[in-house]
């Protein structure tokens, strides 16, 4: 029972087939974030939808990652790719990063606003734990 819901977690979060894919934006993620900083926002963001793949500290080593085909980035990994790479990586997906098509584009969900704050908390999570 315990791995048919980890497996059901699994394809909701970060599923294999290409239809599995977040759902549309509602405005939740607005309202949930409104009044906290960017860091903050961020670290919220990639709680509530990338540790359970990716880890709590970016790792590579969340809930679902050995239950995945190829195994989660760490957050030091993708935040390597700076720039707009850095953002299509998560706005579009893994894929977009030229990984598999396990982890799906978050843009939909997260907007251009979210986007850019998870990327702002993987860049906190890629340096030293001194910094956190």
């Amino acid at each position: 029972m315990k791995a048919a819901l980890a497996a059901c977690a699994l394809l909701v979060a970060c599923g294999e087939p290409e239809w599995a894919a977040p759902p549309p934006r509602d405005g939740l993620v607005e309202a949930h974030l409104r009044g906290v900083t960017p860091r903050e926002a961020g670290r919220r963001l990639w709680m509530t939808h990338c540790a359970i793949c990716h880890g709590l500290e970016g790792r590579g080593d969340g809930f679902n990652a050995d239950l995945l085909t190829s195994r989660p980035a760490p957050a030091a990994e993708i935040v390597a790719r700076t720039g707009a790479a850095l953002h299509a990586a998560i706005a579009r997906g893994s894929r977009a990063g030229g990984r598999s098509p396990q982890c799906p584009p978050w843009e939909g969900v997260l907007g251009g606003q979210g986007v850019a704050e998870v990327s702002l908390w993987m860049q906190q999570l890629a340096t030293p734990a001194t910094s956190h």
